[in-house]
């Protein structure tokens, strides 16, 4: 649908996105697997916003009300989504 999962880039956007949480968990764009860590749009990964608290088997990771943690890709959580914003009519 043209949309990407969700990476967060700021403290505003996270808290955000945690103010306004429904479910207990929730797919975001970051993959952990050993040392290489990586958003799905290629940019940094900063681990001083976003700590992943446990480890597991899994690669993804998963944001809900308690914090960030890794589990099976193939889990079942909801998911947030961005997708860039169109421009309509005259600049």
């Amino acid at each position: 649908m043209g949309g990407d999962l969700m990476v967060i880039k700021d403290q505003e956007q996270q808290d955000f996105i945690n103010r306004n949480l429904q479910q207990p968990g929730y797919w975001i764009g970051l993959q952990i697997d050993g040392e290489k860590q990586s958003w799905v749009d290629g940019t940094h990964y900063n681990i001083s916003l976003v700590q992943v608290t446990t480890q597991s088997p899994g690669r993804c990771v998963v944001l809900s009300k308690t914090g960030y943690y890794k589990d099976k890709c193939d889990d079942n959580y909801g998911w947030i989504c961005l997708k860039k914003a169109l421009q309509i009519g005259p600049s």
